[in-house]
């Protein structure tokens, strides 16, 4: 369906024109149906409406990329604190504490489940939040939050399995505020062009961030072992700004 329009009545708009191909129109001028014909049992008029030609006319990206630039940026940005986090946290981190600090695999991988777990509880627990204080409330929060844990648990490292088990579930609890993302993505976007500017800036941003997170890290733990948190320290700082800046625009 087309952005913005109700999927409901989109289905019913085209009842009519594939009825009336089927029935034989083409073939049979005088048998095209009467004014009356054309409003289905459920009421509603099926046939296509100007507007609705005029607006298929232009695609929606088009027009996104031409009168919605600056709704495209914040929406990368915050995509790439998502897509950053996930990455780092649930993806790299597992590695990072085998291979950087000598735990077992076994351990590591159990540490990751437990916190995978802690992520979605987290995702569950920040939206019921969004809901009562608002989405860019949440997202400042959960930046600040996100940023603090994660520098307790990779400054940590290593510590006994259990330390580091509980401090790691306390990042992805933390880290499930990137909930909200979609929540702000969503208001970014009028409802015209919302799926098509939602869809083009999370795929971009998340294929180009999530991509080079793992080179950044890798060349970056050579230097530093804290480049986790430094990088998601960063991310989080951008979400943060955000997060005011958008507020107070009111843009989502």
């Amino acid at each position: 369906f087309r952005d913005g329009g109700d999927p409901d009545l989109g289905a019913l708009r085209f009842v009519g024109p594939a009825a009336r191909l089927a029935g034989g129109d083409m073939v049979a001028p005088q048998a095209a149906p009467r004014p009356s014909d054309r409003i289905d049992e459920t009421g509603w008029d099926a046939r296509p409406r100007d507007s609705d030609r005029s607006r298929a006319a232009e695609l929606p990206l088009k027009m996104v990329l031409r009168d919605h630039k600056a709704q495209i940026w914040p929406a990368m940005l915050l995509t790439w604190f998502l897509s950053a986090g996930i990455v780092t946290i649930t993806l790299l981190t597992p590695s990072i504490m085998e291979t950087q600090h000598q735990y077992a695999r076994g351990d590591a991988l159990l540490a990751n489940s437990i916190a995978i777990v802690f992520l979605t509880l987290g995702c569950i627990f920040w939206g019921w939040l969004a809901d009562r204080i608002g989405a860019f409330r949440v997202l400042s929060i959960g930046a600040l939050t996100l940023a603090a844990s994660s520098y307790v648990f990779y400054d940590a490292l290593p510590v006994d399995v259990l330390h580091s088990t509980v401090l790691y579930s306390l990042t992805g609890f933390a880290l499930g505020s990137v909930a909200v993302v979609p929540m702000v993505l969503v208001g970014l976007f009028p409802p015209a062009v919302r799926y098509s500017g939602f869809s083009f800036s999370y795929n971009v941003a998340y294929s180009i961030f999530g991509g080079f997170t793992p080179i950044l890290i890798a060349l970056w733990l050579k230097a530093d072992i804290l480049a986790p948190a430094h990088y998601l320290a960063v991310v989080c700082a951008v979400a943060f700004a955000l997060s005011l800046w958008l507020a107070k625009t009111k843009r989502a």
